[in-house]
């Protein structure tokens, strides 16, 4: 008796490769609907953000929630930093 199993290389069932998965999706479409009013709220927890006159609005009390929010901001705009390890090649 043979296994029945799938020959390397060979698919059977899910979703083809590069179809999008419609729950995510939809989720995702949420979330960017929130986006612009998200990004003006991390602005103004972190201190950044200023009222129509110009005038800076009061960030969060707290200086851990206001850095996590610039931090947050940084990562969005920016992308990530690298983790940092001892094997990165240094310059001198």
């Amino acid at each position: 008796m043979t296994g029945g199993g799938s020959q390397p290389g060979e698919r059977r069932g899910g979703r083809r490769k590069g179809t999008p998965n419609k729950a995510t999706a939809e989720v995702r479409a949420l979330a960017m609907s929130y986006g612009p009013q998200a990004f003006q709220e991390l602005a103004k927890l972190g201190g950044l953000a200023r009222d129509d006159q110009g005038v800076p609005l009061a960030g969060a009390q707290s200086e851990t929630a206001r850095l996590s929010a610039i931090g947050m901001l940084i990562d969005r705009a920016y992308g990530r930093a690298l983790p940092w390890s001892h094997d990165y090649p240094r310059s001198s």
